[in-house]
């Protein structure tokens, strides 16, 4: 049995579960927005299987099952003190449990966490082997200034939460004070926009030729094309998906019209949708497969 934990409006999830369907794959979806306000045990040991009760309903997790999850903390969306603590306890405890379950899980909480601080994101990749653009993360603003001034700069989120990339020149830091910061700084590069998916040892490679800095907007997205990138780089993500702790991954990457392969990150939770769409369901199905194996 494959077991889909995370929210039911998510329509990322939602997609894996169609794709289930239609393979004649068994699927038990948990909605953590209605386990929140129910009762839960999850057991120290693997060996017993996790209590769930919400929704009028009982379902055990066992540690035979494999589990595709987004699990999402909503805690700081709520106001109410112990609304908040529920979703920090049930997510933790979830969590807790997942990383002791000996069966396939699509992902384990807090692997590749490290994503959520990009600057050491950025240093963890490096050392791994692929090749990321220069960065700087600083509040001072000569510095800021200075790596402008040294070539064309983007700008990004600093942390995991999704936001647009933008360019930026010496004067965007002109009136910039220090409490501000720190800012993110990313040298930028041209060419091609690239997101591969692995799936276990499978992957599902897309790119787009876009004039936009950040691809996902607009209309970019809508002209991605399947393509293959070469074996080395195809092993070396197999590889490094694993080695963080991960059995699934979005990686971007921008292509140099060189050939050169720039790694911008590594998605611990991709929202892989419109990928989906555009590759004719292939992520979802790698995902069902793996999950099925």
């Amino acid at each position: 049995m494959i077991v889909a934990i995370g929210l039911a409006v998510d329509e990322t999830l939602m997609r894996f579960v169609e794709c289930a369907a239609e393979s004649d794959i068994a699927v038990r979806v948990v909605d953590l927005a209605e386990l929140v306000i129910g009762d839960w045990r999850f057991e120290l040991s693997a060996e017993e299987s996790a209590e769930l009760r919400y929704a009028g309903k009982i379902v055990n997790l066992h540690s035979a099952d494999s589990f595709f999850c987004r699990i999402i903390d909503l805690s700081s969306e709520h106001f109410f003190a112990p609304h908040a603590r529920r979703w920090q306890a049930l997510t933790a405890a979830l969590g807790y449990w997942l990383d002791i379950v000996p069966s396939r899980v699509a992902n384990r909480c807090d692997r590749c966490a490290h994503n959520s601080s990009k600057p050491l994101h950025e240093t963890i990749l490096q050392k791994m082997g692929f090749d990321i653009p220069e960065s700087l993360t600083s509040c001072a603003r000569t510095e800021l200034v200075k790596f402008v001034h040294a070539g064309p700069a983007i700008s990004k989120a600093i942390c995991g939460v999704r936001a647009d990339c933008i360019t930026v020149e010496e004067g965007d830091f002109e009136d910039f004070e220090p409490a501000n910061g720190p800012v993110h700084l990313q040298r930028q590069i041209s060419g091609a926009d690239a997101r591969i998916h692995v799936v276990g040892g499978d992957l599902i490679a897309q790119k787009v030729v876009s004039g936009n800095i950040d691809y996902r907007r607009g209309s970019a997205l809508d002209h991605m094309e399947v393509f293959t990138p070469p074996p080395s780089l195809r092993d070396q993500l197999v590889t490094a998906t694993r080695d963080l702790g991960l059995a699934f991954a979005g990686w971007d990457f921008k292509i140099e019209p060189s050939g050169k392969y720039w790694c911008l990150e590594a998605n611990p939770m991709p929202g892989y949708l419109p990928y989906d769409l555009r590759c004719g369901g292939a992520i979802s199905r790698a995902l069902v497969a793996y999950l099925s194996t």
